[in-house]
C-alpha cells in the first residue's frame, strides 16, 4: 500500500479526532462514512482502526491510539509505509490536544464533519457518474446511483423498560397508531389497520385481490386519509375506469348487475356457549340495471365535488410504472419527491403487485426475490410510519384448494416481514354468485381465526365486498367443516 503524504484538510481531521475521542460520535456517524469519502489513503486505514477498536472496546481510543495504531502497522510491510501510519496516528493526538475547546463543541463538530461527508459523498458520486458516462456504461451509472447513501446522524430512541414508566402509559392509552377497518365480520376478523403494518393479500389468479385493495384504498379515502396507489399491472387508462367504477358503483357498460346481499333467516344459531342465539343469514339478490357513469365534464366535475365533501379532506393518488422497473429504493425517492415537491405523505400505500416490484439483486431466485421485496416494504412501512397493502398470487397444491397457514410459508417465503395476511378464496361457482371467503392466516397479535369472513360483492361495478358475515352464520356454509390447516 502506498499512502499519499497530503496535508489534510482540517474538515478530515476534525472527523478523525472526533472518531478517536467520542465513542458516541463514532457510533452514531462515523461508522456509516465510506471510505471514499476520505480523502488520502492514511485516512481510511486510520478511520477503519478506529472503528475497530470502538466495536471492541467501546472506549475512545485517543489515549491510547498511537501504541494501538504502532501494533496495527506490524501488519504492514513496508517500514516507510508503517511509520508514516504511526505519524499519521501522532498527528491526530497532537491535533486534538491543541483544539480541546474547539471538542468541547460536539454541535458544531458534528455539524461540521456532516457537512463535509455529504460534499464529499456527492463529489465522489458525481465523478463515477462523470466516469461511467464518458465511457458509456449507462449501467454503472445507475448502479452508482442506487448504491448512494446520505449520511445521517443516528438517533438512539430506545425505550428502558425497567424506568420508563410514562412510555409504558402511553403505549396503552394511545391510538394513533390506529387508521380504520373493515366494516362487519371481516372488520372483526382483521382489526384495526395500523400504521407501520404490512399487509399482505394471498390468492389464486381472480379471485379478487386487487379489487380489494383498492377498496380498501377507497375505504381509507373516506376516513379522511390520504392514499396512493402504485399501479404495476394495468395501463393507467384501466386503472383510472376501475377507480370511478368502484367510487360511482356503476359498470363499464349497461349492464344487468345481480348486487348479492345477506338476508336475515331468523335467530336459530346457538353459539358455542349455547347462552344466546346469532343472527343467521343467506345470500339473496338485487338483480338491477345499471348504465355506466357519466363522462360529460359538468357530470365529472360535480361528482367529484360531492365525493370530497364526503371524504374529510382524504385524497386518493394513482401512480402507474411499467412492471420490473421500480425497485424499493426507487419507491422511497417516490415517497419522498411527493412529501418535498407535492406536500403530500400519504397514510396508505397500495402496491399492485409486490411480484412486480424489481429486486434489488436479479440474480436472487424468485423466493430470495420475493422475500427482499417483502422485507423493503416493510422496512418502508415502519420508517415513514404508513400502512402497506399490496397482493400477491399464491402457488397452490391444485386449482381450487384454499390458500392456508400450511401453503403461506412455500407461497411467499419468509412471512415474518407481514403484519397480516389475508387468505382470499372461492370457487368457481362461488366466484360466479359474487361470493368470496376471506381467512385470517396470520395476525400481528396472534390472534388467528379458524372460521372465515363471508364476504359478497359485484366486481361489475368495483365493489368485491358490499357486506360481510362469519361463515359459520351462512346458510349453505359447513358450520362443522374442518380446517384446512389440521390435514
Amino acid at each position: 500500500m502506498i499512502l499519499t503524504h497530503e496535508e489534510p484538510s482540517s474538515s478530515q481531521m476534525l472527523c478523525l479526532c472526533a472518531m478517536a475521542s467520542d465513542v458516541r460520535f463514532t457510533t452514531e456517524i462515523g461508522i456509516q462514512i465510506p471510505m471514499t469519502a476520505y480523502e488520502d489513503d492514511w485516512a481510511r486505514l486510520l478511520a477503519g482502526w478506529i472503528c475497530d477498536y470502538v466495536r471492541v472496546y467501546n472506549v475512545s481510543p485517543i489515549d491510547n491510539l498511537v501504541r494501538f495504531v504502532r501494533e496495527r502497522a506490524r501488519t504492514i510491510q513496508d517500514e516507510d509505509t508503517r511509520d508514516s501510519v504511526v505519524s499519521f496516528a501522532r498527528n491526530v493526538v497532537t491535533y486534538h490536544e491543541g483544539h480541546k475547546e474547539l471538542f468541547s463543541n460536539s454541535k458544531y463538530i458534528r455539524d461540521t464533519v456532516l457537512a463535509w461527508v455529504k460534499e464529499r459523498n456527492l463529489t465522489v458520486l458525481m465523478t463515477n457518474l462523470q466516469n461511467a458516462l464518458d465511457e458509456g456504461n449507462t449501467l454503472r451509472a445507475e448502479e452508482a446511483l442506487n448504491k448512494y447513501s446520505a449520511v445521517k446522524q443516528l438517533e438512539f430512541t430506545s425505550v428502558n423498560m425497567l424506568h420508563d414508566a410514562n412510555k409504558i402509559i402511553d403505549a396503552y392509552e394511545e391510538e394513533r397508531g390506529e387508521l380504520f377497518q373493515f366494516p362487519e365480520a371481516l372488520g372483526e376478523m382483521v382489526g384495526p389497520l395500523a400504521r407501520g403494518d404490512l399487509m399482505l393479500l394471498l390468492g389464486e389468479s381472480g379471485t379478487g385481490k386487487s379489487w380489494l385493495s383498492l377498496q380498501l384504498g377507497m375505504d381509507a379515502v373516506k376516513e379522511g386519509l390520504s392514499v396512493l396507489y402504485l399501479n404495476l399491472e394495468n395501463a393507467e387508462s384501466q386503472m383510472i375506469r376501475r377507480i370511478y367504477s368502484n367510487m360511482q358503483g356503476r359498470p363499464k357498460t349497461i349492464s344487468d348487475c345481480m348486487l348479492p346481499y345477506f338476508e336475515s333467516t331468523g335467530v336459530d344459531y346457538i353459539d358455542d356457549d349455547a347462552t344466546k342465539g346469532k343472527q343467521s343469514w343467506r345470500v339473496a339478490y338485487r338483480k338491477t340495471r345499471l348504465e355506466p357513469p357519466s363522462t360529460k365534464r359538468e357530470d365529472v366535475e360535480a361528482f367529484m365535488k360531492r365525493m370530497r365533501m364526503t371524504t374529510n379532506g382524504g385524497r386518493f393518488l394513482l401512480e402507474t410504472y411499467a412492471p420490473n422497473t421500480l425497485t424499493c429504493r426507487d419507491l422511497e425517492h417516490l415517497l419522498d419527491n411527493y412529501r418535498d415537491y407535492r406536500n403530500f405523505i400519504p397514510d396508505v400505500l397500495i402496491v399492485d403487485y409486490v411480484d412486480l416490484l424489481r429486486p434489488e439483486n436479479m440474480k436472487d431466485d424468485k423466493r430470495n426475490r420475493i422475500d427482499s421485496l417483502c422485507l423493503g416494504l416493510r422496512r418502508i412501512a415502519l420508517d415513514r410510519d404508513i400502512l402497506v397493502v399490496t397482493p400477491q398470487q399464491s402457488n397452490r397444491n391444485g386449482f381450487g384448494r384454499d390458500v392456508t397457514k400450511a401453503n403461506v410459508a412455500e407461497n411467499i417465503g419468509n412471512v415474518a416481514h407481514a403484519a397480516i395476511i389475508l387468505g382470499l378464496n372461492h370457487t368457481e361457482e362461488e366466484k360466479e354468485r359474487g361470493i368470496t371467503r376471506i381467512k385470517i392466516l396470520k395476525n400481528r397479535d396472534g390472534h388467528e381465526y379458524s372460521r372465515y369472513a363471508y364476504c359478497v360483492g359485484c366486481l361489475d361495478i368495483g365493489r368485491p365486498v358490499m357486506h360481510s358475515r362469519w361463515s359459520d352464520t351462512v346458510e349453505g356454509f359447513d358450520r362443522n367443516e374442518r380446517d384446512d390447516d389440521d390435514e
